[in-house]
């Protein structure tokens, strides 16, 4: 019997950083100081070696394009040693000495390497292939996530495990507030996702205190219009803001006088250039593509950058603000030093004869929008771990006023070739879950009314096929609803880009 796959959205805003893993203290013997945490041993007792109890869609991980996956960060510590490790985000984990044994039940004294990631939103669960649906009962339902970590270790011998007795604290740093999120752990090719306990909110004074910003930007006033100095890298970035990602209207507009017009009043040029690499604005993190930039030289991108269609590779320097900016062609090689102005979608909060009149007014607004998207994800959840892998801290989506009705998706014929994917992925508006479609479900697919979903697919040239939120809001459900045989089609459009970066789907999904 097919299983009804549900989708839901909720309204809560999911806090996306990354960072570099550092380390921060190394204490000899010597536990972190005592702070509640919740204890949440798996119950292994339900865990069957060789047994996977509910198919390889719930107990097993396929990222659905190759390269994508979140990378861990790795480093050495000491076996025999206690360790402190922290996050730029304010995540920290606390590893006691003697942590870890061998396959073999020995303990570990030497050097060994801990690696660690982490997923804070649905563009970073998406490229991990981490399925986030749960069998409670004879049901399948969905997970929505405050954040989630996999943690591993390892030495030149192989995987190493926690030696008996001995746990891992992390303190997780989460945007989403509330109590209601549960702990669990992905046992990878068994169950699938087991409850462990309860997520425990704690508070931390240095997190939760209110920072002043220093803003990564130039003490000098900008002028609009702006300078040829001034660039983006790409006309589609711009489009992106100027049209909230809303495909249909990127795609009728790419061509507008209108809309181009209105753009260079502000007085930049754009390239035909890109980068997958993030960079800092206020404290916050931003896709290299989205922000304005400022070059420090005379020096201009060359014009083939843009007629190949030119990666950038984006590289931070100790001037704050200020970053190496190098393309390599592989034949050719050109770099330039430039600076990360601001975010597109701050410049384009006003028009550009409000900058030209009223600056100093629009920068203290966009410094204080930016350290309030910094001070929101100061909310800790802290986990005791006796098993390395894959731990969650979520709830179970709402399923209630679905509409069960017959999918099919269609795509443009110069964007498939004759090809049709056997698997589309639904993103809830919240940004907190993935729900896998597989075509064996589309027969009884469960339709959650009046929200803004979206729904993508990778084609085997990795490009994204997209249904809007904008058009999944749209939908008739009250006339879907009445049919004999209720079905719907979902005509997805192409996207001009492609997923060869994290930062591809994560622009895709506003993030």
């Amino acid at each position: 019997m097919k299983r009804p796959v549900f989708i839901l959205i909720s309204m809560i805003v999911l806090f996306s950083a990354t960072g570099i893993i550092y380390y921060f203290s190394d204490r000899e013997n010597n536990q972190p100081p005592a702070i509640a945490r919740t204890n949440t041993v798996p119950d292994t007792s339900r865990i069957v070696p060789d047994t996977i109890f509910i198919g390889e869609s719930i107990a097993e991980i396929h990222p659905p394009v190759s390269g994508l996956d979140i990378k861990y960060r790795s480093f050495r510590i000491k076996g025999n040693k206690a360790h402190h490790l922290r996050l730029p985000s304010g995540t920290t984990i606390d590893i006691p000495a003697y942590a870890f044994m061998d396959k073999n039940g020995k303990t570990i004294n030497n050097l060994l390497t801990l690696k660690y990631r982490e997923f804070h939103d649905a563009a970073d669960i998406f490229v991990s292939g981490i399925p986030m649906e749960i069998k409670l009962g004879d049901k399948i339902r969905h997970l929505s996530t405050a954040g989630m970590f996999d943690i591993r270790a390892e030495n030149q011998e192989g995987e190493l495990t926690l030696s008996k007795g001995k746990k891992l604290n992390v303190t997780m740093a989460s945007q989403t507030r509330g109590n209601g999120y549960d702990a669990y752990y992905f046992a990878e090719n068994r169950e699938g996702w087991i409850k462990t306990g309860k997520s425990k909110i704690l508070s931390d004074p240095e997190l939760l205190q209110i920072r002043k910003v220093k803003a990564d930007i130039s003490e000098e006033m900008i002028n609009i219009p702006l300078g040829e100095e001034f660039f983006i890298m790409n006309y589609l970035s711009l489009l992106d803001v100027m049209f909230q990602d809303d495909w249909t209207e990127i795609n009728k507009n790419r061509k507008n006088g209108a809309v181009e017009a209105k753009a260079k009043a502000y007085g930049f040029q754009w390239y035909d250039v890109w980068s997958g690499d993030m960079v800092e604005f206020g404290g916050n993190q931003y896709p290299a593509s989205m922000m304005l930039w400022k070059y420090h030289e005379g020096v201009r991108f060359p014009d083939w950058a843009s007629v190949e269609n030119s990666g950038v590779k984006v590289i931070p320097t100790q001037e704050r603000g200020v970053y190496h900016l190098v393309i390599n062609s592989g034949e050719r090689l050109f770099d330039v030093y430039a600076e990360a102005v601001m975010p597109l979608k701050s410049l384009f909060v006003y028009p550009a004869e409000f900058w030209k009149n009223n600056y100093e007014e629009a920068m203290a607004n966009i410094l204080n929008e930016e350290l309030r998207i910094q001070n929101e994800a100061k909310i800790l959840r802290s986990l005791e771990v006796f098993q390395m892998g894959i731990h969650n801290f979520d709830k179970i989506l709402k399923e209630e006023g679905a509409l069960i009705a017959k999918a099919s998706f269609s795509f443009p014929q110069n964007m498939k070739n004759g090809f049709q994917p056997g698997v589309v992925y639904y993103i809830p508006e919240d940004n907190r879950s993935v729900i896998k479609l597989p075509k064996t479900d589309w027969e009884s697919v469960a339709l959650l009314p009046g929200r803004k979903g979206r729904i993508l697919s990778v084609l085997p040239d990795q490009s994204i096929g997209f249904y809007s939120g904008n058009r999944y809001k749209n939908i008739p459900f009250d006339s879907i609803r009445r049919l004999s045989e209720p079905a719907y089609e979902f005509v997805m459009e192409a996207t001009p880009r492609k997923a060869t970066a994290l930062v591809d789907v994560k622009e895709l999904l506003g993030l």
